[in-house]
């Protein structure tokens, strides 16, 4: 499947570029900036490349051989709490937990969630006191943050799903490096679930709604399940959209939270 890159057009955000572009196929998506320029490029793998003249929010587009990217340098230059190779979490400082404790340690890699984004600062947030005991579905795994940050604060279980198996690869090795061995990681496609482990769910679903929308049809056998939805990735201008849509799939609104222009919600059902 032919690697693209496609150069964000000057004036459109990235989240709205990434929306057309999944809209045409892209798939594996992740974006890099260039500080120096301010030129935002955005990669993926397409069936067929697109024409650019038919994407509003993109400039450019071109056929690629897979990229080298320097994920150390992606994560010292962008993440809070980068430092000598390792980010950095801090459970207590962050409220996540009540007593004071090692910092937990990721490393740099393809999954997304390093903390640079406002939408994982917000999945953090929410997730305060609502993870002791629960068994927690992290649906979009990415580095396995989240997933992480969850077992450590208490989780009965813990199941990071992602559909790239980079990113599952990064997410297995930070939690090993925190000792943190019984997260289960797995593919859609491969995930199995019994209903009758935990009749207390906690889902975390960090992406975009399209992405949202996706992922959820890709995981039938969660439909049913009562739980708490903490959900991040939606920008303020689709707010109103997205909470008509996604009524049915998460259940009653409890909650909201934003930074920047982005918003987090609380949904049980």
């Amino acid at each position: 499947m032919p690697h693209l890159c496609c150069l964000l057009e000057t004036g459109y955000k990235e989240e709205d570029a990434l929306e057309e572009l999944k809209r045409q196929g892209l798939q594996n998506p992740y974006s890099l900036s260039d500080p120096s320029t301010g030129e935002v490029k955005l990669y993926g793998e397409m069936d067929k490349l697109p024409f650019a003249k038919e994407l509003k929010s993109i400039k450019e587009i071109s056929e690629i051989g897979t990229p080298f990217i320097d994920w150390e340098n992606q994560w010292e230059t962008f993440s809070p709490g980068y430092n000598n190779g390792y980010l950095y979490i801090n459970l207590f400082e962050q409220e996540l937990i009540d007593h004071p404790a090692p910092a937990l340690k990721l490393l740099p890699g393809p999954g997304f969630g390093d903390l640079s984004h406002p939408t994982t600062r917000l999945m953090m947030q929410m997730m305060k006191g609502m993870v002791q005991g629960k068994t927690v579905i992290d649906i979009g795994c990415g580095s396995g943050i989240l997933s992480i940050v969850a077992l450590a604060c208490g989780a009965k279980k813990v199941i990071g799903i992602d559909i790239d198996n980079d990113a599952l690869e990064h997410a297995q090795s930070n939690a090993e490096l925190n000792g943190l061995n019984s997260i289960v990681w797995t593919e859609p496609e491969d995930f199995v679930f019994n209903a009758s482990e935990s009749n207390e769910y906690l889902f975390l679903i960090n992406m975009i709604p399209s992405e949202q929308t996706v992922a959820w049809n890709s995981l039938k056998q969660l439909h049913q399940l009562p739980g708490h939805f903490l959900v991040s990735g939606i920008l303020e201008q689709n707010r109103s959209k997205y909470l008509q849509e996604c009524v049915d799939r998460y259940g009653e609104y409890i909650s909201e939270i934003e930074e920047e222009c982005w918003s987090a919600f609380h949904f049980c059902k």
